[in-house]
């Protein structure tokens, strides 16, 4: 009877917040993808009995049979390990040796009808191998996601620890390549204004404690933004527009250590115009740091070209970047550019150089030998903007110091990923890359040439 009562209580409340058993959506031709941000994906086509299904779907649609009530489970596993040498352009100890980096996630979505739903998400990181881990290594079991959605009409509102990507990923990305993945505790506001979308949003990042529970957001880091995605007046491509701002407490750089808070202004525009591919953006900030002014830009980019008339669809590339550097560490003012929180660094994932600082050229040749089997293979090149400033790693760190060098040559470097999907669960890959160091590299301290190679597992349910 209870029991009962509970169930009736139950669908009271759903039935006040409009909850109906909603029509599903057509079957797909197979099962989808699963999707990088867990969080967008959508099983609701899983309540057709028709529809395709592999072993792992009965976890990701579960009808709790109250008007449009259902839960779904997930999960994500990486293993990597990593060898390598001299690696002080990589966020690794310099000398690693068949390290072995661990990390799983699990996650709930709660959707108690179209318009309301929690997600959740767990995880834990490990390493063995490294006798003295990295702080990107290690995380015990902590809240990766935890966050309320609310849509209505064209709105949509999202509260708590939560992921998200913002056009490029050159800007606001989640931490990735490193061990332990990031995410940040935000407020964000989506609203469709005719073929534009906006943002708003505020966030703090996450910290990465080694104990359980104990993440927490960085205090001394505060974010706001506003971003919008819409049609371009040209080509029939499309643009990002965004404002971010930012205050950071003991911010460092190549300069010193002081207060920072820096405004962005940012445009891109990007799209495809039949085999050809475009991806430019440019970023100008202004702000203080310290008794200083800030006074730094970006230009990047990418232009791509596919065969469309072969079978792999082969497709050439040329990257492009150039950020600031300071030009006096003696004036207290800074033209050094901060990238916040970018995919990863302007080569690859193995040498990750932030923007900051550079003038970096890529070539590169992507090329499917199958439907699931993917090769890149690039070549960089890599410069100081300014002699006056040193080098700066993906999350913003000081790499090198250099100012004692006045060279601007960094060095140049061939990188291989390859990637296997042997199901829809299941991708094994590995990277490999050779940086043979420059003038300025050597005269830092560093030896002729470094190298890398990362062997990876990854699973998703």
């Amino acid at each position: 009877m209870r029991r009962a009562r509970a169930a009736h209580g139950l669908g009271v409340l759903l039935a006040a917040l409009g909850a109906e058993a909603a029509e599903p959506p057509a079957c797909p031709p197979e099962a989808p993808a699963y999707k990088f941000l867990r969080f967008d994906e959508s099983y609701t086509y899983l309540k057709r009995p028709e529809c395709p299904v592999d072993d792992f779907d009965a976890i990701k649609f579960r009808s709790l049979g109250i008007g449009d009530a259902r839960i779904s489970f997930g999960a994500d596993f990486r293993v990597r390990m990593e060898t390598g040498q001299d690696l002080r352009y990589y966020a690794a100890p310099p000398d690693t040796r068949n390290d072995v980096l661990q990390r799983y996630h699990a996650h709930v979505d709660l959707r108690i009808d179209e318009s309301l739903r929690f997600f959740g998400e767990l995880k834990v990181a490990e390493t063995a191998g490294r006798p003295v881990p990295i702080p990107t290594d290690v995380d015990g079991l902590d809240v990766h996601q935890a966050f309320v959605e609310w849509k209505g009409g064209g709105t949509q509102a999202r509260l708590g620890r939560q992921e998200f990507v913002f056009g490029s990923g050159r800007r606001l990305f989640p931490r990735i390549g490193p061990n332990v993945r990031g995410s940040y505790d935000a407020a964000r506001v989506t609203q469709q204004v005719g073929a534009w979308t906006l943002d708003l949003l505020a966030f703090k990042p996450v910290s990465i404690d080694p104990g359980s529970f104990d993440d927490v957001s960085v205090d001394g880091q505060r974010f706001w933004v506003v971003h919008g995605t819409g049609p371009a007046p040209l080509f029939g491509l499309r643009t990002d527009l965004y404002y971010i701002g930012l205050e950071r407490d003991g911010a460092r750089y190549v300069q010193g250590v002081a207060d920072e808070r820096r405004h962005s202004i940012g445009a891109r525009l990007f799209g495809r115009r039949g085999a050809w591919d475009h991806d430019h953006e440019v970023t100008l900030q202004t702000g203080t740091f310290g008794n200083g002014d800030v006074r730094a830009w970006a230009a990047e980019g990418e232009v791509g070209y596919t065969l469309l008339d072969m079978a792999t669809r082969p497709r050439v590339s040329v990257r492009y970047n150039a950020g600031s550097g300071d030009r006096d560490p003696a004036d207290p003012n800074l033209e050094t550019f901060y990238a916040m929180f970018p995919r990863g660094g302007i080569t690859t994932e193995v040498f990750g150089f932030s923007p900051a600082n550079v003038l970096h050229l890529r070539l590169a040749l992507e090329q499917r030998v199958t439907p699931r089997l993917g090769i890149v293979v690039s070549a960089d090149g890599v410069w100081r903007t300014s002699v006056r400033d040193g080098l700066y790693g993906a999350g913003g760190n000081v790499m090198i110091v250099g100012p004692a060098s006045r060279s601007r040559y960094v060095g140049w470097d061939v990188d291989t990923t390859v990637n296997w999907r042997l199901s829809r669960q299941v991708v094994l890959g590995f990277s490999a890359g050779y940086f043979r160091n420059g003038t300025f590299s050597r005269e830092a301290g560093l030896s002729e040439r470094q190298w890398f190679f990362a062997p990876v597992i990854s699973i998703q349910l």
